[in-house]
């Protein structure tokens, strides 16, 4: 990696289950081969708040300790406004371009489109209450032996919405018939969902490709600005 003369940073910050802060940053190039190498700077436990001025700091130990700090460089992060912060912040020898997180951006986009569908986001809303009324009751789940476990949705992974509505399709009508006090599910509201996953297969698509580990998202950057 000491040869490469341009690198791709993608940087993340998480907080795992037990509430602990981690910083990850990764680097993407192309090997003398014209092959797309990827490799982990680092993954660190990182300690105090995430501001603008610490993600910053722990950013530039990890780019100091391998060297980095005068390679051209392009920077994909969360979109947070400290991330943002951050990319403008840098050294003045680093010939810098900064691009949003793709991923963020689907789970923005479909997450701002889902809260804007007026009544119809009643239909989902029933779906969520069917998942919680099923994973707190042992007679449904006994009903349901033999189906996909309905999964809760997560608010941080906007696909678990779709992947709830893909399960409760594939459930008969005559299984839920038999679920007592559970939400109802009418003809309509099975073909509001239809369309609803018909509707969010290609951002589904899109965000399983931008996923994948080892294909950095910057290698869609051409694709993106084509359209």
């Amino acid at each position: 990696m000491s040869k490469v003369t341009t690198i791709n940073l993608a940087i993340d910050l998480w907080s795992n289950r037990q509430i602990k802060s981690n910083l990850g940053i990764t680097g993407h190039f192309i090997s003398k081969q014209w092959e797309i190498e990827s490799v982990m700077l680092g993954c660190n436990w990182v300690i105090g708040r995430h501001t603008s001025d610490n993600i910053l700091s722990w950013y530039k130990e990890v780019i100091a300790e391998f060297l980095l700090s005068t390679k051209e460089d392009d920077t994909d992060d969360e979109n947070e406004n400290d991330s943002v912060y951050v990319s403008h912040s840098l050294e003045s020898n680093v010939v810098l371009d900064h691009y949003a997180c793709f991923a963020h951006v689907l789970q923005l986009v479909t997450k701002n489109g889902l809260a804007k569908i007026g009544q119809l986001g009643t239909v989902p809303k029933k779906c969520s209450n069917l998942v919680s009324f099923v994973r707190k009751s042992t007679i449904a789940t006994d009903i349901l032996i033999g189906e996909a476990r309905l999964q809760a949705s997560n608010i941080t992974r906007w696909n678990s919405l779709l992947k709830i509505i893909r399960a409760i399709l594939k459930v008969p009508d005559s299984k839920f018939a038999k679920l007592e006090d559970a939400p109802i599910l009418t003809a309509q509201d099975r073909n509001i969902l239809n369309d609803m996953v018909e509707i969010l297969m290609p951002f589904e698509e899109a965000t399983d490709t931008v996923r994948i580990s080892c294909i950095p998202s910057a290698r869609y950057i051409p694709h993106v600005f084509v359209y």
